[in-house]
């Protein structure tokens, strides 16, 4: 029994087609996000890490570190993380409209897919 509504003969239902949009629109942005190169994916992780790196060395020249617990840099860092995750989130969502404009003209992409896609 086949499981691609394709291959069995009968259109997808909408679910299944919003779906494979997004799925196809989340390979597109991977690919012009990090590159077609393998070492374009490895840098999504030393992205974050250098700004923690250089951030918390012109804190620690600037400034003397309070009492807060055992760990003055891990507490930057989990909320350098959390703050850096959150600005590139909105800023990608918020041009997820206007980079995918063409895209939207075909019937099966709709809008929530684009936005979804860039999440």
């Amino acid at each position: 029994m086949p499981e691609n509504a394709l291959a069995a003969g009968r259109a997808p239902s909408a679910v299944q087609a919003s779906l494979r949009a997004v799925a196809a629109l989340v390979l597109r942005e991977m690919s012009t996000r990090y590159g077609r190169t393998p070492g374009g994916y490895l840098w999504a992780i030393p992205e974050p890490l250098g700004l923690i790196v250089i951030l918390s060395l012109a804190f620690s020249l600037l400034a003397r570190p309070p009492a807060l617990g055992t760990s003055f840099l891990l507490f930057k860092a989990t909320g350098l993380m959390i703050l850096h995750a959150f600005m590139v989130l909105c800023g990608q969502v918020g041009n997820a409209l206007t980079f995918s404009r063409p895209l939207l003209r075909y019937p099966r992409v709709a809008w929530i897919d684009a936005v979804m896609a860039r999440e």
